[in-house]
């Protein structure tokens, strides 16, 4: 399973493991299973991340002069913004720039990382939207809302986790830069 995901060119931000494991000759290391794994699952919890925090937004939250409303719009738009950084980072991957790859080579040639800026944004957006969801949870359990108490103690739950292993990317491959040279 490993080996099929190591041949799309993943940026290192979708796993590290994977980007890290392309020099290594096919053998029985988990290394590249556990990066396929924990590609699927990082992107598992940032789509249910987005359905949950829309489904918040049009269902729960939708008195557009309300507070609640405010926040939750708040904390949908900032990881939107993140959302869109990864996208364009990972489309000009694909794209406009194949030259200069976040993805490394076979044989050595290393993964340029995100420049400072969008890896400012992408980590902004996440912490900013956890935050937005912190006080969004303190005003639904001062109001009693019962079903969206639930979702947003789940959501925080996510947005922790896809925050953290998001941010572990990036810092894995800083550490293993800073390693290699």
């Amino acid at each position: 399973m490993g080996q099929v995901f190591s041949g799309l060119n993943c940026p290192y931000y979708c796993s590290v493991e994977l980007d890290e494991s392309k020099d290594d000759p096919p053998s029985q290391d988990s290394k590249q299973m556990e990066g396929a794994i924990g590609m699927l699952l990082t992107w598992a919890v940032w789509i249910a991340v987005f359905v949950l925090d829309l489904n918040l937004l049009i269902n729960e939250f939708n008195d557009t002069d309300s507070e609640p409303y405010l926040l939750q719009l708040a904390a949908f738009v900032c990881f939107c913004v993140s959302a869109g950084m990864i996208i364009i980072f990972t489309l000009s991957h694909y794209t406009w720039m194949p030259s200069l790859p976040f993805a490394s080579k076979k044989y050595g040639e290393k993964a340029r990382m995100l420049p400072a800026f969008g890896n400012a944004i992408i980590v902004a957006g996440l912490k900013a939207s956890n935050w937005f969801t912190i006080l969004l949870l303190i005003l639904a359990g001062i109001s009693h809302e019962r079903d969206a108490y639930k979702t947003l103690i789940a959501q925080l739950c996510l947005k922790t986790l896809g925050t953290t292993m998001t941010m572990v990317n990036q810092r894995y491959k800083a550490y293993a830069s800073v390693q290699s040279a």
